[in-house]
């Protein structure tokens, strides 16, 4: 595979967090899978910040499973503003790597 196309290019931002792809390199140093490998919080912002950690990966978003960048971007713009919604993710800077689940509030 190319290694060029394992390296984020695209980035979403929502609530002043700032979200892409997993890297390869990311990957690499935390034993991760490249396949499908989720969304890493660059920057957690106003809307993320108390629930989840500028490090962490997230796996899905209401429910639905968050591969690629493409994903997350779909499963955010089903959240109307103000409304509330679960996130799925987990830590891969540590040895425990159980997905846990937060409530955030959307904040447009």
């Amino acid at each position: 595979e190319d290694l060029y196309s394992l390296v984020p290019h695209d980035f979403t931002e929502c609530a002043g967090g700032v979200f892409h792809q997993v890297s390869y390199h990311t990957c690499k140093r935390y034993h991760l899978p490249v396949q499908d490998r989720g969304v890493f919080v660059v920057e957690s912002g106003f809307g993320f910040g108390l629930e989840l950690p500028y490090h962490a990966i997230v796996a899905a978003v209401q429910g639905q499973k968050v591969g690629r960048l493409e994903d997350f971007q779909v499963a955010l713009s089903g959240v109307a503003d103000g409304e509330t919604f679960e996130v799925s993710w987990f830590n891969p800077t540590t040895n425990e790597r159980r997905t846990k689940r937060s409530s955030m509030r959307m904040e447009r």
